[in-house]
């Protein structure tokens, strides 16, 4: 078998928002063979239901006897004819779902914003294809929300761009789609001028618009939820979650509410429910989780430190173990001191143990006893972050996710008097885990 030493070549896809003048896509086209970059394959149009009879009239319309205005500039310049039909035009839902005509809602365009959104991340999320996105034409909304996606999805090898044209007065004109390689006359803005279309008259540059790609900063996870349609966070979430992991003052307002027993944990901003995380599959995690919120204040004496003392990882099973029997609707064994560990233990094998063998190897530690080994807990904090990502960009992750924020300021004091941590006051190996959130456990 041969070698393959060259890269199998992406198709290439030209994507276009437009409303009344489907011209901004011929005109992208001739631009793009002027000035030789990769030819499209395929054509994809984002618009609105008026847009779109626009766009099949002016592009792909034959009268008799004649070819379409796409099929003449390909003959024209000898290019290809990509790939492109009436179901490529895509045409934007409104709230309800329904093909919008001109969306005027707040509800429309959040339903506008999705639409697009979730269409640039789906693209971006193909690896044999690459994007050339125009700005050139549709409403303002559109064009923001297509460049945005592009910030957020776009990879390397993908582009933006406009067109500009000159002289002026052939911009908007209806019977004007691209420079013509010979004499052809068209109508002028008004009724009694006529203009010459060759390229001799006008010029029709592309531009290629400079934009920061944001993709890396995006989980994966994350990215495949835009890119289902039946498994998404919305364009307005992804928003208030980047701008509330960025803004100190609106972390403030954030909260997370426990409900062991149903088995998730439902984000809160100022008293309103943001999101609900399911921790059907993850009994362990929440476990892990709910243990971290409930010692999530200066004034609880009981702190969760990571260290290999076989004392403090009893107590730290012990603390674990008592969600679990929250979870399970039972009264915990509320004791943390060495004394009676092995009798709370025996009892609690009797009580649910048996739904968690796995789990009880994972803690016997190398000395036999059972207690929450360094392994055990970064287990626990790997796959929460896991469930975390799928529902949150990484901004809001790393806020939500346990991580050391206390520090012993008086280690003499009994009880101990712990501070949240910060740059100044101490390093993460000296520090107790904690959340930088409030939650309903710790008040």
């Amino acid at each position: 078998m041969m070698e393959q030493t060259s890269a199998i070549r992406k198709k290439h896809i030209l994507l276009a928002v437009t409303g009344s003048s489907p011209q901004v896509v011929t005109e992208t086209l001739y631009a793009i063979h002027k000035q030789g970059l990769p030819w499209p394959d395929e054509i994809q149009i984002i618009t609105t239901s008026y847009g779109k009879e626009q766009a099949r009239l002016g592009l792909l319309n034959r009268d008799i006897g004649k070819v379409s205005v796409l099929e003449q500039l390909c003959k024209d310049y000898q290019r290809p004819l990509p790939a492109f039909s009436v179901d490529k035009i895509l045409v934007v839902p409104d709230a309800n779902g329904k093909e919008v005509d001109d969306a005027r809602t707040k509800e429309d365009q959040e339903a506008l914003a999705d639409f697009i959104v979730q269409h640039v991340a789906q693209l971006c999320n193909d690896g044999s294809c690459q994007i050339h996105a125009s700005l050139a034409g549709g409403r303002k909304t559109m064009t923001f929300y297509l460049g945005y996606a592009m910030t957020l999805f776009a990879r390397p090898e993908d582009r933006l761009s406009h067109v500009l044209i000159s002289p002026q007065q052939y911009e908007g004109l209806t019977d004007f789609y691209y420079p013509t390689p010979c004499s052809r006359a068209i109508k002028g803005k008004n009724e009694s001028q006529l203009l010459d279309s060759s390229e001799v008259s006008v010029s029709v540059e592309l531009s290629e618009i400079p934009f920061i790609r944001h993709r890396n900063q995006i989980e994966k996870s994350l990215l495949t939820q835009f890119s289902n349609a039946h498994d998404k966070i919305s364009y307005r979430q992804l928003v208030e979650y980047q701008n509330l992991a960025a803004d100190p003052k609106c972390q403030q307002e954030l909260s997370l509410e426990f409900e062991l027993k149903k088995s998730s944990v439902t984000l809160m901003r100022s008293g309103h429910i943001q999101t609900v995380i399911n921790f059907q599959e993850n009994p362990l995690e929440l476990a892990f989780y709910a243990m971290i919120a409930r010692h999530n204040t200066c004034v609880n004496p009981v702190k969760f430190h990571r260290q290999a003392v076989a004392e403090l990882e009893q107590r730290n099973a012990d603390l674990f173990f008592q969600e679990l029997e929250r979870m399970h609707g039972l009264t915990p064994c509320l004791e943390t001191d060495a004394a009676g560990y092995g009798e709370r233990m025996q009892h609690r094998d009797e009580r649910f143990f048996k739904d968690f063998s796995k789990t009880i190897q994972g803690l016997k530690t190398t000395n036999g006893y059972i207690g929450l080994s360094d392994t055990f807990i970064d287990q626990r904090k790997n796959t929460l972050k896991k469930i975390l990502s799928k529902q949150f960009p990484k901004v809001m992750v790393d806020i939500l996710l346990p991580d050391s924020v206390f520090i012993n300021e008086d280690k003499e004091t009994k009880p101990p008097i712990y501070t949240l941590r910060t740059s100044a006051t101490s390093s993460k190996q000296t520090a107790a885990m904690g959340l930088k959130v409030r939650s309903n456990l710790s008040q």
